[in-house]
């Protein structure tokens, strides 16, 4: 039997003394009632029963001579009428499950998952257009239009998944990572365009017509795949054109300057304390529990961290917490010779052009240059890239005749 089915109903441990104390426990099981943990003794022996069943015990204990005794108490009944006296909390407690069932049909958070290109915050913007937003009812809320708008919004998302859970609204996603192909979801006529001028090093192409070769240069807003498909007949003739999406995979050359600029000497921050301070907030009610002490003149960076009350794993509430950091720092000064800057700038010309890599840039030539000078140090130089391009646009059947 659950533990919160006794605890809501109540129950007692009585006690049980008599002749026959067997005959009348048999005849409680043959009635039905719940009994459990039953000890016994010497002179007398116990058990737990509801309080449902023991308010119809009588005739059984008169009919077996058995002396029923309460020993103990438990559960909300009782509970209840012990606390009857505080109706200001036994109402407070009421208003507060009523509260809460009201905002269970309520959305009080919007997560994304999945995304890597688009921001969360970009998305939550999407979605807060679309006339989603904290506090609406779940019964408004359509997750079928939500993915509808999502994937017409964004070509680049190839699958979208939105979900109630509770009082969240999940929306899970799947972005194209590869650049340039077609997905089985979106096949209407393109071409496929460059977006950045530069000369091509290589084209593959799966579906449409090629209008460039290795060699050409682009400039950007050029068709590269034509989303027009000529077929011709055997006299050389045009039998037919099709639009199609155009697809394939075009990596071009360009090259991109480079510049940056490193002080000799200057003011960094130094942080020697900390400062912690919890709040909570609800609706536009903010409280924190301590103020901020004065420190005279020091600066301070103020750092804030929240998060959203969570009963259950999907069950959130419009109340959030944190924690407000004060970070207290002094400005030292700082000079580096020209073996630390150097370091430095070979450093930071290594992050750099780490960054583009990681964006899927391939670097052909590096002639970055590194001066010294009596203040700062400039690193500048040219770079000669390859990298994918296109990006997809309306077939236009005028550019191609």
């Amino acid at each position: 039997m659950n533990f919160w089915y006794r605890y809501i109903s109540g129950y007692v441990r009585v006690s049980l003394e008599g002749i026959a104390p067997e005959r009348f426990l048999n005849l409680c099981h043959n009635r039905g009632y719940a009994i459990w943990d039953i000890q016994y003794g010497k002179e007398r022996n116990t058990c737990c029963m509801l309080l449902q069943d023991f308010l119809q015990i009588r005739p059984l204990a008169r009919k077996t001579g058995t002396k029923v005794r309460v020993l103990h108490r438990y559960g909300a009944p009782f509970a209840m009428r012990r606390h009857w006296k505080r109706k200001g909390a036994i109402l407070g407690i009421t208003l507060f499950f009523v509260l809460l069932y009201l905002m269970s049909d309520h959305i009080w958070a919007i997560d994304v998952e999945g995304n890597h290109r688009y921001t969360e915050d970009t998305l939550l913007q999407f979605v807060a257009s679309t006339g989603i937003s904290h506090g609406m009812k779940r019964d408004a809320v359509s997750c079928e239009e939500l993915e509808k708008a999502i994937r017409n919004q964004y070509e680049d998302i190839t699958w979208v998944s939105a979900r109630i859970d509770g009082t969240r609204l999940v929306v899970q996603i799947k972005e194209n990572d590869t650049g340039v192909s077609v997905t089985a979801k979106e096949t209407k006529p393109a071409d496929l365009v460059a977006d950045f001028d530069g000369r091509v090093r290589s084209i593959v192409t799966r579906a449409g017509t090629p209008m460039v070769h290795v060699g050409d240069q682009v400039q950007k807003g050029d068709v590269l795949i034509s989303g027009l498909l000529t077929i011709y007949d055997d006299g050389g003739g045009v039998a037919a054109t099709h639009e199609v999406r155009a697809d394939g995979d075009i990596v071009v050359e360009y090259r991109t300057h480079y510049e940056r600029q490193i002080l000799r000497s200057g003011s960094r921050r130094v942080y020697d304390r900390e400062a912690k301070r919890w709040f909570a907030m609800f609706g536009g009610w903010r409280i924190q529990l301590l103020p901020f002490l004065p420190v005279g003149e020091r600066e301070f960076d103020r750092v804030e961290e929240s998060g959203q009350l969570c009963l259950l794993d999907n069950f959130y509430l419009p109340v959030y917490y944190g924690r407000v950091r004060q970070r207290f720092y002094r400005k030292e000064s700082f000079f580096y010779t020209d073996e630390q800057l150097q370091a430095l700038a070979e450093y930071q010309i290594y992050a750099d052009l780490s960054q583009l890599e990681n964006l899927g840039v391939e670097i052909i030539q590096n002639n970055v240059t590194i001066t010294l000078r009596e203040n700062d140090c400039i690193c500048q130089g040219e770079l000669v890239l390859w990298k994918s391009i296109g990006t997809y646009r309306q077939v236009s059947v005028e550019e191609h005749t």
